[in-house]
């Protein structure tokens, strides 16, 4: 089964992520995808290395769902990688 890897920022957008997230969560299982979520901390970087993990650990496909901070850590993350 192909994985996917939610990374979102939990205070972006009023939280409408984090309350929709079973929801996102349930579209993406419903494509076929078995489907987990991180939510990003305060830590720096930190949605750039879950970013980099989930590439590396051979997820199929990651989703950045936050604000422009949040996407360009994503991005970031994974294009590097092969």
């Amino acid at each position: 089964m192909k994985r996917a890897r939610v990374i979102y920022n939990p205070t972006s957008g009023k939280e409408l992520i984090r309350k929709n997230l079973a929801d996102i969560l349930d579209v993406l299982e419903t494509g076929g995808y078995e489907a987990s979520a991180f939510a990003t901390t305060a830590a720096p970087f930190s949605a750039r290395d879950e970013a980099r993990r989930a590439g590396e650990a051979g997820f199929d496909l990651v989703v950045a769902a936050g604000g422009d901070g949040t996407i360009n850590e994503v991005v970031n993350g994974i294009a590097p990688l092969e």
